[in-house]
């Protein structure tokens, strides 16, 4: 795995996405809470809108670490730096955020994250973090493309699995009643103890992580997100739903620990 570095030697991950919307648009998805909330992970975020503020996140009742605010330009830029970026006693990271305007409607999101670290043995959870990124992406421009400030709910779960990546991705979309895995299939699942959902897959990526992403259309219109890869150095799956619409919250809130439960047992009975 090579990383890049930038002109200190530091680990740097640059990724960017196009989006058919105004700056402005965009900027709501990123730089307020409920944006957030809404392609991101199912997370609560305040931001003191200013620089020196603080970008508070709580992820149920765990505290993320808190980062400061060393740019706010509102709608074209801000910056963070926080501490423990993978956890107590890792490097501090800083995030750059800019948006910039293109002809007839469409701007581009360009995402720069740093490690502020010249120490290798970080390289794997920063390509980690690389390989989720793209999907992370793909959600947000489905979310300001057809969705924007609609009511929003996340139904997520992840979870250890035995095996390479390959045999529990194949593992995993099976259990979920899944037939051919190819852009454009029809997805529907009608899972015992899994939220049915039924969509078309949009993308599918092979690589780091093996993964689907879904354009859902029920429960609710949205996106959905299923995959294997290493995450800390464990093999991990991930199925997450991103709902949108009236009562998509209180489906959120209904169904999270359903999928929990299932994709635990699902990780625990498979072979190994």
């Amino acid at each position: 795995m090579s990383i890049d570095k930038d002109d200190k030697g530091r680990p740097r991950v640059e990724t960017e996405v196009e989006i058919q919307a105004s700056p402005e648009a965009v900027w709501k998805a990123i730089a307020t809470g409920p944006g957030v909330k809404s392609w991101f992970m199912a997370m609560e975020t305040e931001f003191d809108e200013r620089v020196g503020g603080e970008v508070r996140t709580k992820m149920g009742d765990e505290m993320v670490p808190i980062a400061k605010l060393t740019a706010w330009d509102p709608p074209k830029h801000f910056a963070t730096e926080g501490d423990n970026a993978f956890g107590p006693g890792s490097p501090k990271i800083a995030y750059e955020w800019t948006i910039e305007a293109k002809g007839g409607g469409k701007c581009v999101l360009r995402l720069v994250q740093t490690l502020f670290t010249e120490d290798d043995s970080w390289d794997t959870q920063v390509g980690d973090t690389e390989a989720g990124w793209p999907s992370f992406f793909h959600v947000l421009r489905n979310y300001v493309e057809r969705h924007a400030e609609e009511p929003s709910g996340v139904v997520q779960a992840m979870g250890p699995v035995p095996g390479s990546k390959d045999e529990a991705f194949e593992r995993l979309t099976a259990a979920l009643g899944m037939g051919k895995i190819a852009k454009g299939a029809s997805v529907d699942c009608n899972v015992d103890g899994v939220p049915a959902f039924s969509g078309e897959i949009e993308d599918v990526v092979r690589g780091r992580s093996n993964r689907i992403m879904i354009r859902l259309e029920q429960p609710f219109a949205g996106t959905g997100w299923i995959g294997v890869g290493p995450i800390g150095g464990n093999m991990t799956a991930i199925v997450t739903l991103y709902l949108y619409g009236e009562g998509a919250a209180e489906a959120s809130a209904r169904d999270n620990a359903q999928l929990t439960g299932w994709l635990q047992a699902h990780g625990e009975t498979v072979p190994s």
